[in-house]
């Protein structure tokens, strides 16, 4: 898939229709089916890029979350760094029940 595929086969479309925009139009079931094979075409190519833009929002703010991690780790283990990391606590998880270990 090309980058324009997309808006530039929408323009080529709307542009083919330009001259039927007083006098009307009328198409045999043929130019039906291509057209319909051509919108399906379109369709395609606008899921491909939804798909693109929603990996993009999903993985950004993860790839931004682990490169600050790896920030502030290396911080904490620069000699004379001030950033020091919590130590990790082990903590018991319990039910709600009566009884239990919460």
């Amino acid at each position: 898939m090309a980058l324009y595929d997309l808006s530039d086969g929408l323009s080529k479309l709307s542009r083919d229709f330009d001259e039927f925009t007083h006098g009307g139009l009328v198409i045999d079931g043929e130019t039906a089916h291509q057209l319909a094979l051509k919108l399906k075409d379109f369709r395609d190519l606008a899921l491909q890029m939804e798909f693109e833009v929603s990996r993009h929002r999903w993985n950004e703010p993860e790839l931004k979350r682990q490169i600050e991690v790896a920030r502030i780790a290396a911080e904490a283990k620069r000699p004379g760094s001030n950033v020091r990391l919590f130590p990790m606590i082990d903590r018991v998880i319990g039910d709600a029940l009566p009884g239990g270990t919460a």
